[in-house]
């Protein structure tokens, strides 16, 4: 005997539910909060080797932003 789903799937859930937009909204910024911290952690890395030279945060965060988008 197979298992075979029961129900509907997640995204009509949340749509049904009209949390859809809320919870795409919440996943993006968690994304993109992890992204900004694996590269800090990846940039915070490269100093600590020495394989960098510092540069102002501002122009960090432009680097970000771009690799973001």
């Amino acid at each position: 005997m197979s298992k075979k789903n029961i129900g509907s799937g997640f995204d009509e859930f949340l749509s049904e539910s009209a949390i859809q937009d809320e919870v795409t909204a919440v996943a993006v910024k968690r994304v993109s909060a992890w992204q900004i911290e694996q590269e800090l952690k990846a940039r915070w890395a490269e100093i600590e080797r020495g394989d960098v030279e510092l540069i102002p945060a501002a122009e960090v965060f432009a680097n970000i932003r771009r690799k973001l988008q």
